[in-house]
């Protein structure tokens, strides 16, 4: 049984999920949350600076395989599948950061839906006092 069969098999909610499997990943490329968390600061912020540079290239990925180039007939175009993969492969970096960061699934996500509010209570301030 692998990684995601056990932890699915426990009836973990699949953010939680991600945010393990990431962990678990993490270790084979290069260290693990808990490794991480026990650096000197200046060491973490290294490793979250190396997770977001990763990261920044992921997006420039999503650009391309989205037809980044609108200004050009894009012959390579691999479709929609391409694109969703390379946000994938971003969403990988940005919970690695995460983890590096000492965020547990349960933070992100609590940190994730206050800022999700505050964005909208400032964009529905914005709205009703637009000039």
């Amino acid at each position: 049984m692998n990684m995601f069969d056990k932890l699915l098999s426990k009836k973990m909610d699949m953010f939680k999920i991600m945010v393990t499997l990431q962990d678990e990943l993490n270790g084979k490329f290069s260290l693990s949350s808990r490794e991480i968390s026990e650096m000197e600061l200046d060491e973490r912020l290294i490793w979250i600076r190396k997770y977001m540079e990763a990261a920044v290239i992921e997006v420039g990925e999503v650009i391309m395989a989205a037809k980044g180039r609108w200004w050009k007939i894009d012959k390579d175009y691999k479709g929609m599948e391409n694109v969703r993969e390379e946000i994938i492969d971003l969403l990988h970096f940005v919970l690695a950061a995460g983890l590096a960061s000492g965020m547990t699934a349960e933070d992100i996500f609590e940190r994730y839906c206050d800022k999700n509010q505050r964005n909208h209570t400032r964009k529905d301030w914005a709205i009703n006092n637009e000039p």
